[in-house]
């Protein structure tokens, strides 16, 4: 290693103090290199040669694990207490030799074990292992013992297995979407027999907007190498949507912790360390059309009020046309298992609301204002990832119309908003008495390319309270413009609103 100079400007009064220190060597290998660690207390003896190491050294030890699924990728494990590296034998003799053992502990004659205790440091999983030796010295020299210079193996796994409803395993879980029913089947290590476990399962979400979700949880007493299946629809509750991601992220993911508890109790076993990990990630599902269109009024489809007035040109269409709202959804499961091992289609409820468009001012100062039209909006379900509904202008009231003809000079169009349905929910919340539960912003459920300030004004543009906003907190959807000629436009974001 070459030496570079330094230069120290000191000025008229000045002192540098220089520390100078061998370089440390250090090189160990386990007593057995081939032994197998399966127990939940194991020892394990590293010892070999050392230069220019005069008396005890401190050291930090991390135990770098290879998993037998997936050798290209490591993970590093601290050890629970500091190590020590020993030069000197019994009667104090220097030596080069040198042995590695836990700190407090007195030097011997024979190389003294490291205790690794697999609940304490959290060494969970099956494969290799080898360790790294940090030394504690004012330098940045290590001294480190890879895990590819060492056969010594471990088998304390635990996973979480993914099964279909064949009790197949999911290797890929790419074609996973939200409302697929998979069963997750714990696997210990027989070493882990008559303990005791909490598994949860819970949302973590790529830009979770603050609160987590609920965890699915499962405590078990552990009487065998395996547990049985528990079953889980990813993403959904009973009815509701159950995650809470934030409007900019695209993926749900599903992470899992398993704690050992006290026997026969719920409450975490001292001095364990809890597995975490990722379960699955699925991709968020995606608004991809939603359109509003003038289509003819099926075949006895009339108004119920014969009464009512004709409407005037050029609305006069609406007396046999009708608006019809469509669109899809993809990311979202088409079918279902029911509770009885029945399957069934997977459906949710969305809301769809109507406005009308006009120009306001004259000649060129012209501003777009919108008003709702004066009919209930129409509660639509999703099925196969599609939905659709018509809005019948012919059930207006005679003052509904007369308003909306008043319009009828002013560039009149029609757009559809779309939303989640407030019972629907993303999960139950804690509501004061009397507290409406909180609209659900659309792209925290479902994502969708938005037309916001900054974008490149094509897609959907966000509304909120009856304004245009961003994705972020938009809980509607607007469609197109179409007109009573059957005109469809892009609808554009205007701040103005």
């Amino acid at each position: 290693m070459a030496i570079e100079p330094v230069e120290c400007k000191l000025g008229f009064v000045g002192a540098v103090r220089v520390k100078g220190l061998p370089r440390i060597a250090l090189k160990l290998q386990p007593a057995n290199p081939a032994k197998t660690l399966s127990n939940l207390k194991e020892t394990i003896t590293l010892s070999g040669s050392c230069e220019n190491v005069r008396s005890a050294v401190p050291c930090r030890i991390t135990w770098i694990f290879e998993s037998e699924d997936d050798p290209a990728s490591s993970r590093r494990i601290p050890h629970s207490d500091l190590g020590v590296i020993v030069p000197k034998d019994a009667n104090g003799v220097l030596r080069k030799a040198c042995a590695l053992q836990q700190a407090g502990a007195t030097p011997a004659a024979s190389p003294v074990a490291v205790e690794v205790d697999v609940l304490r440091v959290g060494l969970y999983g099956k494969g290799r292992l080898g360790c790294e030796i940090e030394l504690c010295l004012p330098t940045e020299d290590r001294a480190v013992l890879t895990a590819s210079s060492s056969n010594l193996t471990i088998d304390t796994n635990i996973c979480l297995r993914l099964l279909d409803l064949n009790n197949q395993r999911i290797g890929d879980t790419s074609a996973l979407e939200v409302g697929t029913q998979v069963r997750v089947q714990p696997v210990f290590a027989p070493v882990f027999a008559n303990k005791r476990v909490r598994i949860s399962i819970r949302e973590v979400g790529e830009s979770d907007s603050g609160e987590k979700g609920k965890p699915h949880e499962y405590t078990y007493d552990l009487t065998s190498g395996s547990v049985g299946y528990e079953s889980m629809m990813i993403g959904f509750d009973g009815l509701q949507f159950d995650y809470r991601t934030g409007a900019d992220a695209q993926v749900l993911e599903y992470g899992y912790t398993i704690q050992f508890l006290k026997p026969g109790t719920d409450q975490p076993l001292a001095n364990s360390v809890p597995l975490t990990g990722t379960l699955l990630k699925v991709q968020k599902p995606r608004l991809s059309e939603f359109s509003l269109s003038l289509e003819p009024a099926p075949i006895g489809m009339d108004p119920d009020d014969a009464t009512l007035d004709p409407f005037p040109p050029p609305l006069d269409v609406f007396d046999t046309w009708i608006l019809y709202a469509a669109g899809r959804f993809e990311g979202i499961a088409h079918k279902h298992w029911t509770p009885l091992a029945v399957q069934e289609e997977f459906t949710f409820a969305v809301n769809v609301s109507l406005f009308a468009r006009y120009m306001e001012g004259e000649g060129p100062a012209l501003t777009p204002r919108h008003v709702p039209i004066e009919l209930p909006p129409i509660a639509l379900t999703v099925r196969d990832g599609r939905f659709g509904g018509a809005f019948d202008l012919r059930c207006l009231s005679n003052e509904a119309r007369h308003k909306l003809a008043a319009l009828g000079e002013r560039q009149l169009s029609f757009f559809a908003v779309l939303e989640f349905s407030t019972e629907l929910g993303i999960r139950a919340e804690k509501l004061k008495t009397g507290e409406q539960p909180h609209p659900i912003v659309f792209a925290n459920v479902a994502d969708y390319a938005a037309n916001e300030p900054g974008s490149d004004h094509s897609g959907f543009s966000p509304m909120r309270e009856r304004r245009m906003t961003t994705k972020s907190l938009g809980d509607g959807v607007c469609s197109n413009l179409v007109d009573a000629h059957g005109r469809c436009m892009a609808l554009g974001f205007d701040q103005s609103w």
